[in-house]
């Protein structure tokens, strides 16, 4: 009999960013989104931000100085990551902060499953989706 892996949680996902995006992609995640900064292992080749969700580092920022930044940001060939969502509650307060930084949004509902849906791109081009459910109307 095969054996199964047992997930239980999201434990983290990375992201590289060119060296002169990484400040403001750490703002974005810390000040718009609401990630908090915490411990980090160091000292590294590079320097990073581990972003947390409660206790949890739920995102690494590496800085990486062998990244050049393009016209369209065209990332090294990691795959076909298309976004990154979370679960968050009172949409209308999430439109204000976003407006307040400037982040362009487009807000999607979803009456059938009663979900309200932000979605929106961080400095480094990589969408994110903020997920609010029972918050139609």
């Amino acid at each position: 009999m095969p054996g199964v892996i047992n997930l239980k949680q999201l434990n983290h996902y990375n992201i590289r960013v060119p060296p002169e995006l990484l400040e403001k992609t750490r703002t974005f995640y810390t000040e718009v989104i609401g990630l908090k900064e915490g411990w980090a292992p160091g000292p590294m080749a590079f320097k990073v931000h581990w972003l947390y969700l409660g206790d949890q580092p739920v995102l690494h920022l590496n800085g990486h100085s062998d990244l050049q930044l393009s016209s369209d940001l065209a990332p090294r060939a990691t795959g076909w990551l298309d976004h990154i969502a979370f679960s968050c509650s009172d949409h209308k307060s999430a439109k204000a902060r976003l407006d307040e930084f400037g982040v362009p949004y487009v807000c999607n509902e979803f009456p059938h499953f009663g979900i309200v849906q932000l979605m929106l791109r961080d400095p480094v081009g990589i969408q994110i989706e903020l997920n609010f459910t029972g918050e139609i109307g």
